[in-house]
């Protein structure tokens, strides 16, 4: 089951290029996987069940301006046991592919913190596309060994959502504002997956480290103590 929406580049999604971010394309992601949910009758003012995002991977063919409409594609692919699969398409006006998305959720009770196993009931509704894919298998992602400290910092009340936790896009605005500039100057070329650990809850203290590879670089963010894995973000120059 195909999923499609129309968005509009705005002002606040834009770099000083008036090139999208990548918090800017994950929101049209979640947006439109909300939709998606919406539409199927999941309406979470009135149920704790929650699906929570547990890693992406995006593939830039060319970056979105600020002032086009571009029209988003959203299919589950897969699942199983308690966590799914979903996909994502970006165009622009003429039908070109320019982005491609693919997501792994899990389904949780928030209130319990329970995962809630995925049955064919009730994913029946999704009409789950396996076979519809722009991806490979997904890559196995690891913390760098080797990794420089490069900034730390309190999240406070305004990087929380309504799940009491710092929201998914804001990791990626979080880790941007923070880079050294020559790699902040080529975060436009690049292509990047997120894993995410473990939540981070308001008033933490997190940190983030920094490693060089060879077609890019990673950044984990952790625990001030270092103790506990929030999130690993890795970037891959064209």
């Amino acid at each position: 089951m195909l999923v499609n929406k129309y968005f509009f580049v705005d002002f606040r999604s834009v770099d000083t290029a008036l090139n999208i971010r990548n918090s800017g394309i994950l929101n049209m992601f979640e947006d439109i996987a909300c939709l998606h949910a919406q539409r199927l009758g999941e309406d979470i003012s009135k149920s704790d069940l929650r699906w929570l995002l547990t890693g992406y991977r995006v593939r830039i063919i060319r970056r979105p301006r600020y002032g086009e409409e571009v029209q988003v594609t959203t299919w589950s692919k897969d699942y199983k046991n308690v966590t799914a699969t979903r996909e994502f398409e970006l165009r622009d006006s003429d039908g070109n592919l320019i982005v491609t998305g693919w997501s792994q959720w899990a389904r949780v009770n928030i209130s319990t913190k329970d995962l809630v196993r995925l049955t064919d009931e009730a994913m029946a509704p999704y009409r789950s596309e396996p076979e519809r894919t722009n991806f490979g298998k997904a890559p196995r992602i690891t913390e760098p060994a080797e990794q420089e400290l490069i900034a730390r910092m309190t999240v406070d009340w305004r990087w929380m959502d309504n799940n009491r936790h710092m929201h998914n896009s804001y990791y990626l605005d979080a880790v941007e504002h923070i880079l050294p500039n020559k790699y902040a100057a080529a975060l436009t070329d690049c292509d990047f997956d997120v894993v995410y650990k473990q939540e981070i809850p308001l008033d933490a203290n997190v940190c983030f480290m920094l490693t060089e590879t060879d077609d890019g670089w990673t950044v984990s963010v952790k625990s001030e103590d270092r103790s506990v894995l929030h999130a690993i973000i890795v970037y891959h120059r064209h």
